[in-house]
């Protein structure tokens, strides 16, 4: 199971689905070398084909992270500021 904690995506590991465990380091904290992967994952969800698993997730491209956008001087938030890239990374 993955949790998003606006500063990358916690992961947790289950043996029966009742009792869960806080794996220590999170995924996708930071920007990677992808381009618009910045500033980090946000929003994740895992799906299964076979024996791989994808994770798709979304980021905010122009922002320094995923709470701060900067609104502009007429009190909008710009194209860069509100804008999103949908992702998907191949795990396991």
């Amino acid at each position: 199971m993955m949790t998003d904690q606006w500063a990358g995506m916690g992961v947790y590991h289950s043996d029966d689905l009742e009792k869960w465990e806080k794996q220590a380091n999170p995924i996708l904290v930071g920007p990677s070398n992808r381009p618009e992967d910045t500033p980090s994952g946000a929003h994740g969800d895992v799906v299964v084909v076979g024996d791989q698993a994808y994770i798709f997730y979304f980021t905010h491209p122009g922002r320094k992270s995923h709470s701060k956008a900067t609104l502009d001087a007429d009190g909008k938030y710009p194209y860069a500021e509100k804008r999103s890239s949908y992702k998907w990374l191949s795990w396991l």
